[in-house]
């Protein structure tokens, strides 16, 4: 909470410093109570039982305990806002990095969404070495991996809502710059290939020995299709609170071209023709 008092998103509330002692005790009384509602609600009935089991030694404990927590927080709190906001100093770095537009979003991820990325990440290597086992039995064909791929493809629509955010909102300067096609979509491509490198090189991997020729091809070209897809979804939908539904639209129709064997170079060939609708216009990202 310290911490948080000195950032300057947080400056407003250094304003109730100004407040008599009483007034911005109760605010802050008030504050505390409504984020440890639930905590409370359990002390009061943790309370309640002890009380009925006179065991007054563990009360006595118990409430010195949480009173001095909220003492505590209510000391910190007003010693942070009796200190000024200390100034920010930038540090230039020594070595000036010209990092590509299409690393960015890497280090978006990198920075407010660390744990989102390795969950995903994690979670998407998991799921795809568990159909590289199953499919290692000999029971199904190279339908069931395109299904595992077209599975993991729907895993990144966190990364990939992060990214249309990223761009449409964080970015939104860029939408004047008028960007010829493929300087669009060679800028969507590498993000996505630097995002999704994890699933790629495992699908390389363990697809070096199972698969040959085309079918070894399929997997990281389909993986990578399906997701152009649902980022042109991204775009076209923005915002838009059937959003949801698009996307599962989108992922009972891939489905179904998997399960009928429509072949992968047909899906990938759909899915930038999609992707180049979506992204027509010069002044869009």
């Amino acid at each position: 909470m310290k911490a948080l008092l000195s950032q300057r998103e947080y400056k407003i509330f250094h304003q109730i410093g100004l407040f008599k002692q009483r007034d911005k005790f109760q605010i802050w009384l008030k504050i505390i109570l409504v984020n440890l509602a639930f905590f409370l609600f359990y002390f009061l009935f943790v309370s309640f039982y002890g009380v009925q089991e006179n065991a007054w030694i563990l009360l006595l404990i118990l409430w010195f305990s949480v009173i001095l927590g909220i003492g505590l927080n209510l000391w910190t709190i007003n010693r942070a806002q009796e200190k000024p906001i200390p100034e920010t100093i930038l540090k230039r770095p020594k070595v000036n990095w010209n990092l590509p537009r299409f690393s960015w979003l890497i280090l978006e991820l990198r920075q407010n969404r660390p744990l989102l990325f390795l969950l995903t990440k994690i979670l998407s290597l998991a799921l795809l070495n568990g159909f590289f086992v199953s499919f290692a039995s000999g029971v199904y064909d190279i339908r069931w991996m395109q299904f595992g791929v077209l599975a993991t493809s729907f895993f990144q629509i966190p990364i990939l809502m992060e990214k249309a955010e990223f761009e449409l909102i964080k970015q939104s300067w860029f939408i004047s710059i008028p960007f010829r096609s493929i300087e669009k979509f060679s800028y969507h491509f590498l993000s996505i290939i630097l995002v999704s490198f994890p699933e790629l090189l495992f699908l390389i991997w363990k697809g070096v020995y199972p698969f040959k020729g085309l079918e070894f091809l399929s997997l990281p070209f389909l993986l990578l299709g399906n997701q152009l897809i649902l980022l042109g979804i991204q775009y076209w939908k923005f915002s838009s609170s059937y959003l949801s539904n698009w996307f599962i639209a989108s992922f009972f129709i891939l489905f179904l071209s998997v399960i009928f064997g429509i072949p992968w170079f047909v899906i990938c060939g759909i899915s930038l023709v999609f992707f180049f609708y979506q992204t027509r216009s010069p002044y869009h990202l």
